[in-house]
This record gives structure tokens, sequence and C-alpha cells, in this order.
């Protein structure tokens, strides 16, 4: 792995750190948890439901009740 150099490159932020901004309001915070975890999550879904409309149904659900959790608030 590269280490980050310069302006270009922002600095790394682990999940944690995500999930601690989400508890704090900041909704991009979650927009990136959203983008990192999406696929994986398509893949579940696709193994336990059938369809595709399903499976936008089941990853939406999923990530709505995370949001709810971690930012009851918003």
């Amino acid at each position: 792995m590269t280490q980050p150099r310069g302006d270009d490159t922002e600095r790394l932020v682990g999940d944690g750190e995500l999930l601690a901004r989400v508890r704090d309001g900041e909704t991009g915070a979650f927009a990136e948890l959203y983008t990192r975890h999406v696929d994986a999550a398509r893949g579940l879904a696709r193994q336990l439901v059938r369809g595709e409309s399903e499976v936008d149904d089941a990853v939406a659900e999923t990530f709505a009740r995370v949001l709810a959790v971690l930012a009851p608030t918003c």
C-alpha cells in the first residue's frame, strides 16, 4: 500500500471515524459509508431475496435502519 502524499491525496478515514461523524450529523460521512459497503450489501441481499427490485429494497431498508440507529434525529 502506498502512503498518501501532498495535497493531492485526502486523508484516509476509517469506518469507525465515519460512524462517529454520522452520529454527529454529518450526512457526507454516511454517504461515504454507503459507497464503501453497498456492493457487499447487494451481494448478500442477492443471496437472500429474489429479483433486483427486492435486492434494491432490502439494501435501502438496511441502510435506512443503520442511519436511524446512528443518527435518530436525521
